[in-house]
């Protein structure tokens, strides 16, 4: 039986292959264990970036919903009155 493993360490948590096989040629058994090997860390990478992402749009959409509950003041003109707007108003927009 050939002499490979799979190792994660000094990659960066992907995994390593280290040695190589005796008879020159891998089997198809350890080639799909490898495979899977490397499919769980593809996998825990992906959801590892699910996370991250769902994680941004929450914030991104409870700083909208604060912005939309705050209330801007438009500053009173010569020719006008000070007007209240709502923060999320394309009327008067954030400065």
């Amino acid at each position: 039986m050939p002499s490979i493993s799979c190792r994660r360490g000094q990659t960066g948590g992907r995994p390593a292959f280290v040695g190589t096989p005796r008879s020159g040629t891998i089997g198809d058994l350890e080639k799909n264990r490898v495979l899977l090997d490397w499919l769980r860390w593809q996998v825990g990478q992906t959801e590892r970036r699910i996370r991250e992402l769902e994680m941004h749009e929450s914030q991104d959409r409870e700083r909208r919903e604060r912005a939309e509950m705050s209330w801007k003041v438009q500053p009173r003109r010569s020719s006008s009155v000070a007007l209240l707007h709502r923060g999320g108003s394309a009327t008067y927009p954030d400065q």
